[in-house]
């Protein structure tokens, strides 16, 4: 469908679409209609809920679009701007030494991720830094928990009975586990946490 989101003619046409479509899944499928989650980004979340005001009084639940809900947004456009500033700080095609992102990249054979255009290749450099940032989480909790590989279980862990832990337990098991890790990672520790008095600074 090519409509216009600036408009709510066709933001109109967009939902009934989809209701049109829904209909037919659920009925060929012969079971009962649920509600199904719509979206996208806070311009488009604005337009949806816009158009199904506007069809608020039909007399059908599928002229209401009674069935489209609940409407979220996405933070698309944020989501952007920490990628390219993420390729800002560490993008640099001169540097290719070992383990630096555009070493990676090609490494990876990602020669889609353009860090100099994220805007265009936002996908593919998505994809990139998620395998960079990944590599060094992995990298640095071998190094954390003293341990070669993924096969390896850490000598310093005592592993609970899953039998007998219930999910929460567990979550909270991984919680502490993990914390410590981190904190190292972004060298921010309770026990280190400084705040400065004024006297403190009239010392200096």
């Amino acid at each position: 469908m090519t409509k216009n989101e600036q408009k709510y003619t066709d933001v109109v046409e967009i939902l009934d679409k989809y209701e049109n479509i829904i209909e037919n899944v659920y009925e060929n499928a012969e079971i009962p209609i649920n509600n199904v989650h719509i979206g996208g980004d806070q311009l488009t979340r604005e337009r949806f809920s816009g158009a199904k005001r506007l069809r608020a009084a039909a007399i059908t639940s599928s002229e209401r679009f009674a069935h489209l809900q609940s409407i979220t947004f996405e933070l698309f456009h944020l989501q952007m701007t920490v990628m390219t500033t993420f390729y800002q700080i560490l993008y640099n095609t001169s540097c290719t030494e070992s383990f630096s992102l555009h070493s990676q990249k090609i490494r990876l054979m990602r020669k889609d991720a353009d860090g100099h255009d994220v805007k265009n290749h936002y996908n593919h450099c998505k994809e990139l830094a998620t395998s960079f940032i990944k590599a060094y989480v992995f990298e640095f909790a071998c190094h954390h928990f003293d341990i070669d590989d993924t096969d390896t279980v850490p000598p310093c862990i005592d592993l609970p009975d899953s039998s007998n832990i219930s999910d929460s337990e567990i979550l909270d098991w991984l919680n502490q586990l993990v914390t410590p890790m981190v904190e190292d990672i972004l060298k921010v520790k309770e026990s280190k946490k400084y705040i400065a008095t004024s006297d403190e600074f009239n010392e200096n």
